[in-house]
């Protein structure tokens, strides 16, 4: 299995409080993304997993180190100026072993959506690394709203 070593990433390139145990019987690990929050990757055996579809996101208050960690790895997608990086792997931090590869999405607490809450979200039609504005352009097409107009 690989949820200890998906533990051992998170917490050794972002210092995150992880632990390893069975869920449901599956041998899972935790890893804690907050107050009362938790990323849990359990283990199980899949005809399909598609990890090209999605991927994690997360704050982090220690943005610059965990971006320079990343980099050094070989795994930084872009440059990851500003406040959001995206890696493309899960890998082991003592010999670069990727161990899943999954998107991460990495922002710092300073990034403006940082502890916006997770309510009136919609979906992105257009391309995944989108700014507000062309969330809100989205949001029009998909929905006839206009930020700053009545409803009904």
């Amino acid at each position: 299995g690989i949820a200890a070593a998906v533990a051992d990433f998170y917490r050794k390139i972002f210092r995150a409080i992880t632990r390893v145990e069975a869920v449901d019987g599956a041998t899972t690990a935790i890893i804690s993304a907050g107050p009362f929050q938790t990323i849990r990757f359990i283990e199980r055996e899949l005809d399909n997993h598609d990890t090209h579809s999605f991927h994690l996101s997360y704050h982090v208050t220690h943005y610059n180190e965990a971006r320079d960690r990343i980099a050094a790895s070989g795994t930084l997608k872009g440059e990851g100026r500003g406040q959001v990086f995206f890696f493309d792997r899960i890998f082991d931090p003592d010999n670069g072993a990727t161990v899943f590869p999954l998107e991460n999405e990495v922002r710092s607490v300073y990034q403006r959506d940082f502890m916006r809450p997770l309510v009136n979200r919609w979906p992105i039609t257009d391309e995944p690394f989108s700014d507000q504005a062309e969330v809100l352009g989205d949001i029009e097409r998909e929905q006839g709203f206009v930020l700053g107009s009545k409803i009904g």
